[in-house]
């Protein structure tokens, strides 16, 4: 099986997600972005691509993402934080919380993650809404 085949095969099974996980991808393909030196590339021209062709990433990203904000900034700890990309996914009723990395997985990057999710669920979140999600779309694997 292809890379293409296993990225078609999770999002069939992520169109109608039984929870957030379920709504989540594991492999994107950022091919649209038509980026040249990917491992120069800094985080800011990253998200400017992004934003740039915002239709193309949301359908990569998959069903029900609907933009809300970019650089999204939050007051935790008399300190000022800013979130890359925030979504509201419409059939999960649940804040997304996308964070860029261009390098590898660093432990330090998820905990900064769940710091923004746990803001989230305490000044954003709404008493329908469900717990906000976070991705974490780092370069490279660890």
């Amino acid at each position: 099986m292809t890379c293409s085949d296993l990225a078609f095969a999770e999002l069939e099974a992520k169109l109608t997600p039984a929870n957030p996980t379920d709504a989540i991808k594991s492999v994107y393909f950022f091919d649209f972005l038509d980026l040249t030196n990917t491992h120069l590339i800094e985080e800011s021209d990253l998200e400017e691509a992004l934003i740039d062709h915002l239709e193309k990433f949301i359908l990569e990203l998959g069903n029900g993402f609907c933009f809300e904000a970019r650089q999204k900034r939050m007051l935790i700890d008399d300190e000022y934080y800013f979130v890359d990309l925030v979504f509201y996914h419409r059939i999960l009723k649940c804040h997304i919380l996308i964070d860029l990395k261009i390098d590898k997985f660093k432990h330090e990057h998820l905990s900064q993650l769940n710091s923004y999710v746990g803001y989230f669920k305490d000044q954003v979140k709404q008493a329908d809404d469900y717990v906000p999600v976070g991705i974490l779309l780092c370069t490279e694997k660890r």
